[in-house]
């Protein structure tokens, strides 16, 4: 399984589940390795000419691919633009203007940074962002807690997978 708007809305609003972990180790790959896409893990990825399921990568062979989308790359510091605002909210108690500014923040950096790998963050943020039903006060706090969930396993998984800084 992997995201899509309809995953991500039924994640936000019922709950992760295991397919919710598994769909963000995929994703955060495509965050780092934009150009080097995989839909799961038997994905072939062709390097130096070689066919190479992503399951059977070496540490040196992803050291190539890392090389080869760091322009395009999902920074540490660009998720954590994200992510740090949403921290504060989850710590100072869900208050929506301060949610409702995320989206803003980060369409700011996107557009500045203009990366593949941001993009792709991005457009799962929006997806997972307007999930969230603010309109009810009885679910809100569950679902921007489901929202902080996902956002969490995307940094997590980015990390994994060679995300930096630079």
């Amino acid at each position: 399984m992997s995201f899509t708007k309809e995953n991500t809305q039924i994640w936000i609003r019922n709950g992760i589940q295991k397919e919710t972990i598994d769909a963000a180790f995929i994703a955060a790959w495509n965050f780092v390795y934009p150009k080097d896409k995989i839909q799961n893990l038997q994905t072939p990825l062709i390097l130096d000419g070689n066919t190479i399921p992503y399951e059977r990568l070496t540490e040196q062979q992803k050291g190539i691919l890392f090389s080869r989308n760091k322009g395009d790359s999902l920074t540490t510091s660009q998720i954590r633009i994200a992510f740090g605002e949403m921290r504060k909210i989850q710590m100072n108690g869900f208050e929506l203007s301060n949610f409702l500014m995320l989206k803003p923040k980060l369409a700011y950096a996107v557009k500045r940074h203009d990366k593949k790998g941001l993009n792709e963050f991005y457009k799962i943020f929006v997806w997972a962002y307007d999930s969230v039903n603010t309109n009810d006060t009885t679910v809100v706090g569950a679902q921007f807690d489901n929202f902080m969930k996902i956002m969490e396993a995307l940094l997590a998984y980015h990390k994994f997978h060679g995300g930096k800084e630079n």
